[in-house]
């Protein structure tokens, strides 16, 4: 049972497959969330989400042609995000734009990341694929 699951986090993803796994679970997120509304729950179906995400990620990378370990790149996104908006949220008076208050400089750290998370997404899923490596019995002889 460990061999296909393991073959199949190391494959491959095309276009297609990553959009419908992304719409699929971003669905199954929000359902899930409607249904139960808890706080704790709503963190911990984030990170989830994020985790399930980043397999598929991972395969849609190796398709492309780049590292599968870029796969979780949204995590340090939402983990700065975090720090930022607890580090303005103690003390206003840090942030030096004149006229602003602590919520609005929050919603912008959080609109930027969510621009930022989004961006990449599109991104990878419009990366074109790469081509398929030749089996062994299909390359040409040359000496031979």
């Amino acid at each position: 049972m460990i061999a296909p699951v393991v073959a199949y986090l190391t494959g491959r993803g095309e276009r297609l497959e990553y959009w419908l796994s992304f719409v699929g679970l971003l669905v199954a997120a929000f359902v899930a969330l409607e249904l139960i509304r808890n706080e704790l729950f709503a963190d911990a179906m984030d990170w989830l989400t994020l985790a399930v995400w980043s397999a598929f990620a991972a395969r849609r990378l190796r398709d492309a042609g780049l590292p599968f370990w870029l796969a979780p790149f949204p995590a340090p996104i939402i983990l700065l995000t975090i720090a930022l908006n607890k580090a303005f949220a103690v003390d206003p008076g840090r942030l030096n734009i004149e006229g602003s208050s602590t919520e609005f400089s929050t919603s912008l750290f959080n609109l930027g990341a969510a621009l930022l998370m989004v961006g990449l997404i599109v991104v990878l899923g419009c990366l074109p694929s790469r081509k398929p490596k030749a089996a062994p019995g299909e390359t040409a002889e040359v000496f031979g």
